[in-house]
C-alpha cells in the first residue's frame, strides 16, 4: 500500500456460505461453520507464508446476527491465533463505501449497492454525512425463500427519496455485480482490472437474467464468467439488483471490484504497523 493506493500481490477467494439456512433459523449451520474454519486456516497459512506485518480478519452480517455467532467467533480466533472482528452494520457500510470511493475516485457521488447472502446494503454520502440502509433480502436468503423479495417494500420511502437525488451513480459491489460483468465480458479467467468500473445497462442485466433463467443449474455451472459455486444463487442476486435499479430509477450500474475487502485493507493500512 503506497500513498493510499493498494497494489495487489496475492489474491484468493473461497465461498463457504456461512449464512446458508439463516432464512429459516438464526443459527449458523455446523457444516458451514466447519468449512469456513478450514478456509480461515488456509488464510492463516497464506498470511504466514507472505510474512504479513498486519492482518485483519472480519466477520459481517451472518455472524453478527446469528445466535451462535459469538461461539463461531471464538472458534475462529483459535484457528487464526488472533481475534475475529465481528463488525457492526455501521462499520460494514463505512468500509464498503471507503472501498468504492478509494477504487473509483472518478465517481463523485457513488450510491453503493452491496448484495450479500442474507441482506443487501445501500450506502451513500448524504448532506449530513454517510447514510446506510440495510434491506432484509440477499442472494442466499431469496434463493431459500422467494417471499423474501417482499422485504424491499420496507424501503419504498427510501427508494422514492433516492430516485429524486441528483448526481448519484449506482455502483454494485460483491458477487452478483462482478459476476454480471464477468458474464457480459465473457471472461474465462477472472480479471479484476477489467471488471473495475465496467458499466452494465439494465437491458443487458435483463438479457443475462433471461438467459440464465432458461438454463438448468448444471448448464448454468458451465456459463463462461459464472463461478460454479454461485450458479444456484445468481438468479436471486440479479433479481434483487434489477428490482432495486427499477425502484431507484437507475438505467445502468457501474461495477466496483474495490469493495468491502478493499475498504478493510485501506483501513488496516492506516493503522500503525
Amino acid at each position: 500500500m503506497n500513498e493510499g493506493r493498494v497494489r495487489r500481490l496475492h489474491f484468493e477467494m473461497e465461498t463457504t456460505r456461512i449464512g446458508a439456512g439463516m432464512a429459516a433459523h438464526r443459527e449458523l449451520n455446523e457444516e458451514r461453520m466447519a468449512a469456513t474454519l478450514e478456509a480461515l486456516d488456509r488464510c492463516r497459512q497464506v498470511v504466514e507464508r507472505w510474512d504479513a506485518r498486519l492482518a485483519r480478519a472480519v466477520a459481517t452480517s451472518a455472524v453478527r446476527e446469528a445466535i451462535n455467532g459469538p461461539e463461531f467467533a471464538r472458534r475462529a480466533a483459535q484457528v487464526l491465533g488472533a481475534p475475529l472482528e465481528v463488525i457492526s452494520g455501521e462499520e460494514e457500510a463505512y468500509l464498503s463505501y471507503l472501498g468504492v470511493a478509494g477504487g473509483l475516485p472518478e465517481i463523485k457521488r457513488p450510491l453503493v449497492l452491496d448484495i450479500g447472502g442474507g441482506s443487501s446494503e445501500l450506502i451513500w454520502m448524504g448532506d449530513s454525512g454517510l447514510e446506510a440502509h440495510s434491506l432484509r433480502v440477499g442472494a442466499v436468503s431469496l434463493t431459500e425463500d422467494a417471499a423474501r423479495l417482499a422485504a424491499l417494500e420496507e424501503g419504498k420511502h427510501l427508494f422514492g427519496r433516492l430516485s429524486q437525488e441528483e448526481g448519484l451513480t449506482l455502483v454494485g459491489v460483491g458477487g452478483t455485480a462482478t459476476t454480471l460483468a464477468a458474464i457480459e465480458l465473457g471472461m474465462e479467467t477472472y480479471d479484476p482490472d477489467r471488471v473495475q468500473g465496467f458499466s452494465i445497462a439494465v437491458s443487458e442485466a435483463w438479457d443475462i437474467y433471461d438467459r440464465l433463467a432458461s438454463l438448468t443449474l448444471e448448464q448454468r455451472m458451465r456459463v463462461t464468467g459464472l463461478q460454479p459455486s454461485r450458479a444456484d444463487i445468481i438468479l436471486a442476486g440479479i433479481q434483487i439488483l434489477l428490482e432495486i435499479m427499477r425502484r431507484c430509477g437507475k438505467d445502468h450500474l457501474v461495477v466496483g471490484e474495490s469493495d468491502l475487502l478493499y475498504g478493510i485493507i485501506q483501513s488496516a493500512g492506516s493503522r500503525k504497523l
